[in-house]
C-alpha cells in the first residue's frame, strides 16, 4: 500500500497520457457528449497537484456508455435479457414471442406492458421517463405496449399479465422497493413482473430478491463492490485515496449534497455514465454542477 503522496512524482506524465486516451475517445465519438471543451473545463476545476492526481484517476476510471452503446444495451434489453427471464430454456427462447417484434407494433393485442419506474410525483427528467423516451426513439416501441404503475390494477382487470418495469439504474434497490411495495399487492395473483435495467449492483439484486422473489430481475449490466472507484486495481493499492476524494470534494460540493451522495448513493462509488444521463450512485465530482464548478457529464 502507498499513500497518494507517493504518486505526485509520476503526475506529469500521468496526466498527460491519460488526457490523451480522453481526447482520443471523445475524437471517436465514444465519448459523445462529452466535448474537448467539457473536458478542458472540467479539469481546470482542481488547481492543486494532489486535486489533480484525483481527476486523472477519475478520467482512467470513467466507464461511458455512447449513444450507440446505450441503443445496442436497450436492443439486448428486450431481444435478450426479457426472453431469457420469460422461458425457462434455450430450446423455449428460440420458439418463444420475439417480444422486440411484438413491442414496436401498432396495437396492444399481447398481454405484456413496459412500466418505468417511477413515482407520482417524479419529473419527466428522471430516470424511469427517460428510458421509456429511449426505447420509444431508439427502438420504436409502441406507445400502445407503454403504460404508467398506477394503473397497473386496472390492465390487469382488463387481462393484463406480463409487466416489465424498465429502468437505467438500480444501486441499493431501497427505491425500487418502495415502487413495488406501492404497486404490487396480492390481488395481481397470476401477474408476471420482470424487472430489466440497464445496469444493476448486485446488493441491489440481493435486496428485492429477498422481498419479492416473484419479480424476475434480469439486468444488461451487473456490477458489484469490484466497480467502486476505490477498488479497482490502481486505486485499491492508494491507501488514502477515499481521504483525498472526500477533502476535495468538501472544497467544491455543497454540505447539503455531500450528506445524501457524497461518495454516490450509498457509497457505491461508480464510475458510470450515459450520454444521456448519470446515475447518483456515481460519484459526484464527475456530474456536479454549480456557478464555480463544472461537470464533466450531465446527471
Amino acid at each position: 500500500m502507498k499513500s497518494y503522496k507517493d504518486c505526485l512524482h509520476e503526475l506529469t506524465d500521468y496526466m498527460a497520457r491519460v488526457k490523451q486516451s480522453s481526447r482520443l475517445l471523445i475524437e471517436q465519438n465514444i465519448w459523445d457528449s462529452i466535448s474537448y471543451d467539457n473536458l478542458d473545463v472540467w479539469l481546470s476545476n482542481f488547481k492543486t497537484s494532489e486535486e489533480q492526481l484525483l481527476s486523472a484517476l477519475m478520467l482512467d476510471n470513467l466507464i461511458y456508455r455512447s449513444a450507440g452503446q446505450t441503443k445496442a444495451l436497450l436492443l439486448y434489453a428486450l431481444d435478450s435479457a426479457l426472453t431469457n427471464a420469460v422461458y425457462p430454456t434455450p430450446w423455449d427462447v428460440l420458439h418463444g414471442d420475439n417480444y422486440l417484434e411484438i413491442l414496436s407494433r401498432r396495437g396492444s393485442g399481447n398481454p405484456i406492458r413496459l412500466i418505468p419506474v417511477i413515482r407520482d410525483l417524479d419529473p419527466p427528467s428522471k430516470s424511469g421517463p427517460s428510458v421509456a423516451r429511449l426505447y420509444k426513439r431508439e427502438l420504436n416501441i409502441s406507445d400502445d405496449y407503454m403504460s404508467w404503475p398506477w394503473l397497473i390494477g386496472d390492465m390487469y382487470r382488463n387481462g393484463i399479465r406480463q409487466f416489465v418495469f424498465i429502468d437505467d439504474v438500480i444501486a441499493s434497490g431501497e427505491q425500487f422497493l418502495e415502487f413495488l411495495k406501492k404497486h404490487i399487492d396480492s390481488t395481481l395473483v397470476d401477474a408476471e413482473f420482470y424487472y430489466i435495467p440497464l445496469l444493476a449492483h448486485e446488493t441491489g439484486i440481493a435486496n428485492v430478491k429477498k422481498e419479492f422473489p416473484q419479480v424476475k430481475i434480469h439486468p444488461v449490466e451487473t456490477v458489484n463492490d469490484s466497480d467502486s472507484f476505490f477498488n479497482s486495481k490502481k486505486n485499491l493499492e492508494i491507501k488514502d485515496l477515499k481521504q483525498l476524494y472526500l477533502d476535495v470534494e468538501k472544497k467544491f460540493v455543497n454540505k447539503r449534497l455531500r450528506g445524501s451522495v457524497s461518495l454516490g448513493y450509498k457509497e457505491l462509488s461508480l464510475c458510470f455514465s450515459y450520454y444521456h444521463s448519470t446515475p447518483n450512485a456515481t460519484l459526484p465530482l464527475y456530474w456536479y454542477e454549480d456557478d464555480v464548478f463544472q461537470p464533466l457529464v450531465r446527471r
